[in-house]
């Protein structure tokens, strides 16, 4: 049941969720075995005030700031649109002009400073590079192929997996590969 409430919660049906675990509340004489998946599973359900409605598309993926201050969400119409995590209102709209909606192509760094997205420039694939202080650029970077995954280390520095097997690795304080 925790796997059915998993994937109903990843596909963001949340009646669906409660449904499955309302199901393992233990009776009052009963012993009660739920585990910490539940809890999660049925914390995360109940942030009501963190629901937000699309208004232009359905969402892809969403990625959360370490310090959760910020969540970062990959809209179906090729934009990122960046939401306070306390009021969930949009902070910032990043342009990506790339439909990767489903790609894991949005990286916040271990210490939330940095914010890296894949976006097109000018008909090319890059990394654009933003300071979460204020979301303005800090760098645009130019990989070698089209760039369809973005992590970051624990020391900052910025990993691109892209097409064909290639990762390319860039230094986290200066932007150099």
């Amino acid at each position: 049941y925790m796997n059915l409430a998993q994937q109903a919660f990843d596909d963001g049906a949340i009646d669906r969720v409660l449904q499955l675990l309302e199901k393992h509340i233990a009776l009052p004489d009963e012993t009660d075995l739920r585990e910490i998946e539940w809890f999660q599973l049925w914390h995360s359900s109940h942030l009501e005030s963190k629901r937000i409605r699309s208004t232009d598309g359905p969402y892809g993926r969403m990625f959360a700031s370490p310090d959760g201050k910020s969540v970062a969400v990959r809209r179906w119409s090729d934009d990122i649109d960046i939401f306070d995590a306390s009021t969930m209102d949009v902070v910032k709209t990043l342009k990506t002009y790339t439909h990767m909606a489903y790609a894991q192509s949005v990286a916040f760094s271990s210490d939330g400073r940095w914010l890296a997205a894949t976006v097109n420039e000018g008909g090319s694939d890059a990394v654009r590079i933003l300071r979460t202080a204020d979301w303005t650029e800090a760098a645009l970077l130019s990989p070698d192929n089209s760039p369809r995954a973005i992590s970051f280390s624990q020391d900052g520095t910025l990993a691109v997996a892209e097409e064909h097997g290639q990762i390319s690795f860039w230094n986290g304080s200066a932007w150099k590969r």
